[in-house]
Formats: C-alpha cells, structure tokens, sequence
C-alpha cells in the first residue's frame, strides 16, 4: 500500500465514521419516507463498496469516471430540499457521503499523480546532476546533442537568410543566384550580428556552453517540482477538512449540510484550480499558493451569489467539477508534465544512443575478426571451464558424499586406514619366531643340549615387549664384537632388534589407524566442506545479483534511502521546535515526497518483521497535527532504529 493510500484511506475512514454519526440523529420514519425516490437501493451499495479505499485501494482515473457517470445516470445524487421538518433529510445523507467517496477517490487519483510527476522530475533531476558532476558524461552529453545543435544552427541560419531576404526585398532564392554580391553581404551581415550576439558562448568552450543549458534545465525542472509539492501540502492540509470534524449535535440538520455540501465543492474547486495553475507558466511556490486560494475563493464567492437554490445546486456543481477533474484537468496536466519533460528532461533515446551504435557498428567489423581469428581458443576455454566445473562437481561434492555415505553404514571400502591388517600381526609372529631361534640356538650351544627353552613363555614375553634374552646375548657379544660377528650371533641380535622396532612402529600406527577409524565421521565432513562452500557461496552471489533485498540494487536502494532520510533533516532543520512550529505547504509535500520515497525503498532495505513498526514512524513523520518537533522525533527514531539496514 502506497502512501497516498494510507492518507486517502484514513480520510475514507473518518467520513465513513462522520457519516455513521451523523445518521444517527435521523429517525426511522423519516428514513422510509425518504427512501422512495432512490430507485436503486442495490447500485447505491455496490457503488459504496466499490469506492472504500479499504476494499479495492484507489481507483484509477477511468474506473473512477465510469462510476461517476453510472451513479449520475442512476440519480443515485438526487434529493429533497423542502422546508419541513427534516423532510429529506436521509436522501440529504446519503447524497453527501456518496459524493464524498467520489470527492476522496478522486482526491486520491490527484495526489498520486503529482507524486508520479515529482518522482519522475526527481528522476530527471538526478540524471542532469551526474552529468554535471562528470566531466566525462558532460563531454557524452554534448557528442549527444552535437547534430540536434548543428542541425537547430542550420535552421536558425536559413531563418534569418529567409529574414534578410525578405526585408533586402528578395523574393526567392533564384533572385540569389542573380545577385551573389548581394547575397555575400547578406550573410556577412548576419554572421557579424551572431557573433556580436553570442560573444560569450563563442569565447567559452562547447563544454561550458552545455553546463550553463545543463543548469538551466535543471532549474526548471527543480522549480516545476517544488510547484508540484507545494501543491501536495495545498491538497493535503485544505482539502476535506471537515473529515476530521466531530459530527455536531444540533438537530437542525438544514445548515448543517449546507456546511458539508460547501467543504466538498471548495475541495473540488481547490483540486481544479491547482491542477490548472500547475499547467501554466512556471511561478514561484509562494505566487502559485496565494493564485490558488484566490482563484477558489472567487469561484466560490461568485457560485454562492449565483445560487438559488444552494444545496441542489451546490450537489450538482459537486458532480460537475468532479467530472470536469477527471476527464479534463489530469489529463491536461499529466500531458503538460510530458511536454516539459521532454523539454527539460535527457534526451531522448536516439540521441542518447546514436553514438555507442555508430561506435559498434564502425567496430564490429575488427570484433568479429578477432573472434574468428581465436574462435579456436574461446571454444577450448569454455570447455576447459565447463570441464573444471564438472570436475569440481564430480570430486569435491558427489564423491565426498557417496564417501560420507559409505562412512554412515559402515561400508569396509570407504573405511580410513593408514596399514594393512594382517601386516601387524604377521610382523609379530615372524619376531616370535626370530627369538625363539635365537635362544634355542644359544642354549643348545652353552648347555650342549641338554635343556630345551620354554617357548611357550619366550612367546608371551615377545608378545609383551620383553627381548631380555636376545639383548643379554647382545651385551655379551659386545664385549667381544669380532668374534660375535664371526659366530654371527651379533648381527642377528642386530636384525632381531631392527624386527622389534618395525613391530614397535606397526603398533603405533596401529593406535593412530584406530583413532583414525574413530573419527571417520568427522573426517567425512570435513573433506565434504570445502565443495559443499565454495558451491553454496557461488550459488548464493548468483542469486544475490538478481534479489531485490541484496546485491547490486541493494546498494542503490539505500543509498536513495539515506538520501531522503537527509534531505527530510534538511526540510525539519529549518523549522524551530516550537510547538506551534508547521511546515509550509511546499515543504510539506516535498517531506511527503521523500517519505514515499523511504516507504518504496523500506520493502528492499527493511526486513519485513520490522516493516510494521516503520509504517507507524512513517505515520509519525508525515503528521502536522502535533507540530514540527513531533516529526523530528519520528525522523530520530527512524535514523537510529533502522541505521543498521540502510
């Protein structure tokens, strides 16, 4: 919902609620007696419910008219004025509340459309304001327009020949060719007065020449949009006033909708005065307010003295000048609004874009030579990158998966394993054996073989470390190591320790590979991570550049955030907080302006849990009833509250 809905919407709700207290007062009888000259009640109700801003928001200009013309052909606006008590008097009700719907849609219809307008002059603004402050865009600018300037030259020059000859009374351009002398001195002529004319614009440069018409531009376009806010804030704080009003008490209802009929025809007045003042030569704001009111108080004055009847014929003017407003008026405006914009605005897209096009049509002919000469080499990086992302997709993200897979059910060939199984335990028998060798041979030597060792304990000691017969023999050969390695016991010692040490090494990787199987788990995850991010990120930039909320729009969004949050302080800082401290009209619609401005950008900058809580500082800031100081607050608030999204 926009905000000139919300606005129009309120004011729908108070006259409904000035309508329900105002009927209170008319009794049930007068009520049935009244009821005869509607023919149709059903089309009364639909056309009510058709204009509730509630129900269907804020029709446009053709729907709005449709329905005004169908409920004038169904005298839904006719009613009684006798002088009996209270004769008419529901009729009376019903006729004001449907012509105030129609008064409050249509005032809808007009504030939209001056809000469109100043939101397209603030487009056009903008744009001249970066080419003024880019000598490159400036230089762009005047390449751009440089044919439109010859071509206005050349014109001008024909014209003033054509000026020349007919005061040198040369009837033709024939009379030319019989008199080059004098046509020599014609154009010597001219072109001394032009120089002598456009003195500066011959001194100053071509860019300086397009930055003072840049400037000018944009002060018209600049001074149109402060006459269009100074027409919203006109709008805003005159029209409908009494909507606000309590319902008086008073059972003399004859005056009183007397009253109500004068606020919704001074509406009416006041909507078409400021659209027709709107579609005259440029003013100040100050000059175009006080136009305003004057022109509706004459109207008003010079339609009191002339009725007679002042009720029927204040209902039927209502009808008249809300027919006249939407069929006449916004179309006049939204076409002058076009006009200048075309006059005042960019250029148009011909001109905008003639010179890129003759610039890639000159070179198209050497880009598709040099595509053709490495056509060879674009298809061979874009298969490698296709393959590489294929590749990425095959061994970082599918395979860590089926592995992560694998792991969850205990799959054997997925297991982690740093040696075999059997390796161990075939290490440990082969020492079992080179022991047990060792000390047989060397007890049979030294007791002659008498005694045969305990294997079976030799066994268990080497299954538990324990080497004490092979390193005493050790020992003892050291004492006499030539004739130790002779016999060959030494080195076998040596051979039988190198053997422990490799079942020492095998255990301790054995510890490590059931650590290691322990933890599969996590190991899994772990080389899934990488893929699974690098793919989450890639997709999550991809999608960011098309998201309203992120990417490259979000960055303008609010940036155009913080824009009018600025220019809204500039517009507040120049009131005291006194409480009695207003804004102007002027101001008043330009801070109504840029708070439509923070409500559009909110949906892309603000998360939507918060968006409620922004409506009601919204709400805040755009009220006058309290004053200048309430409205700073609510700007306070908003800057503090949602500094961290925009």
């Amino acid at each position: 919902m926009s905000l000139v809905t919300e606005i129009v919407s309120r004011l729908d709700i108070n006259i409904d609620r000035y309508h329900s207290r105002a009927t209170e007062h008319v009794n049930a009888n007068n009520l049935k007696e009244s009821a005869s000259p509607i023919h149709n009640v059903r089309s009364l109700q639909a056309t009510v419910r058709a204009l509730s801003v509630d129900n269907h928001g804020l029709l446009s200009r053709r729907n709005l008219l449709r329905l005004l013309n169908q409920a004038r052909r169904d005298n839904l606006f006719s009613f009684q004025a006798d002088s009996d008590a209270f004769k008419g008097e529901a009729i009376d009700e019903q006729s004001w509340f449907l012509l105030a719907k129609f008064t409050t849609q249509t005032l809808g219809s007009v504030l939209g459309l001056l809000l469109e307008q100043s939101s397209l002059l603030g487009a056009e603004i903008d744009y001249w304001n970066d080419v003024l402050g880019s000598s490159i865009l400036t230089g762009h600018y005047t390449i751009q327009t440089a044919p439109s300037r010859i071509w206005l030259w050349i014109s001008e020059v024909i014209s003033t020949l054509k000026t020349a000859s007919a005061r040198e009374n040369m009837t033709s351009l024939s009379s030319i060719s019989r008199d080059w002398k004098r046509f020599y001195q014609i154009v010597q002529n001219n072109i001394q007065e032009g120089v002598l004319r456009n003195t500066r614009n011959t001194l100053s440069s071509p860019l300086t020449r397009c930055r003072l018409q840049l400037r000018q531009k944009r002060k018209a376009l600049e001074k149109l949009k402060d006459l269009n806010a100074s027409a919203i804030g006109i709008l805003l704080e005159e029209c409908l006033t009494f909507a606000s009003n309590e319902p008086s008490s008073d059972p003399i209802h004859a005056k009183f909708n007397r009253e109500r009929f004068h606020g919704l025809y001074k509406t009416v007045l006041l909507v078409e005065n400021t659209l027709q003042d709107l579609s005259q030569s440029l003013e100040s704001p100050k000059i175009f307010e006080e136009t305003v009111f004057l022109a509706t108080d004459n109207m008003f004055q010079e339609k009191q003295r002339s009725s007679l009847e002042e009720q029927s014929v204040q209902a039927n003017d209502v009808v008249e000048g809300l027919i006249y407003v939407l069929r006449d008026r916004i179309p006049n405006n939204l076409a002058y609004n076009q006009y200048f914009i075309r006059k005042h605005g960019r250029p148009s897209t011909l001109a905008r874009y003639w010179f890129p096009t003759v610039i890639t049509l000159m070179s198209l002919s050497t880009s598709l030579r040099v595509l053709t000469n490495r056509r060879a080499e674009l298809l061979e990086w874009v298969s490698e990158f296709g393959a590489t992302v294929v590749d990425f997709w095959r061994n970082w993200v599918l395979q860590p998966v089926g592995k992560l897979i694998g792991t969850i059910r205990h799959d054997e060939q997925s297991e982690i394993a740093i040696m075999s199984r059997t390796s161990l335990e075939a290490d440990r028998q082969s020492l079992e054996r080179m022991v047990i060798d060792f000390v047989s041979d060397n007890s049979s030597q030294s007791n002659s073989g008498n005694t045969r060792p305990d294997v079976s304990t030799i066994a268990a000691q080497v299954r538990d470390g324990d080497l004490t017969p092979v390193l005493k023999a050790y020992e003892r050969d050291l004492r006499k190591p030539f004739i130790g390695t002779i016999r060959g016991d030494l080195v076998r010692a040596l051979l039988i320790q190198i053997q422990k040490t490799k079942v020492d090494v095998e255990v301790a990787m054995g510890g490590i590979d059931a650590l290691l199987k322990s933890q599969e788990l996590v190991f899994g995850f772990i080389g899934l991570t990488p893929g699974l991010l690098i793919t989450y990120t890639t997709v999550r930039w991809i999608a960011s550049l098309f998201d309203s909320r992120k990417g490259f729009r979000a960055g303008i969004e609010k940036q155009k955030f913080r824009n009018a949050v600025r220019n809204i302080d500039r517009i507040l800082g120049a009131y005291p907080t006194t409480p009695d401290s207003v804004l102007s009209y002027r101001d008043y619609g330009l801070c109504i302006y840029e708070a439509q401005i923070l409500k559009r950008r909110a949906q892309y900058t603000v998360p939507r849990s918060f968006l409620p809580i922004f409506q009601q500082d919204l709400t805040d800031l755009t009220d006058l009833s309290h004053g200048v100081w309430r409205q700073r607050n609510a700007l306070q608030r908003i800057q503090w509250t949602y500094s961290k999204w925009f």
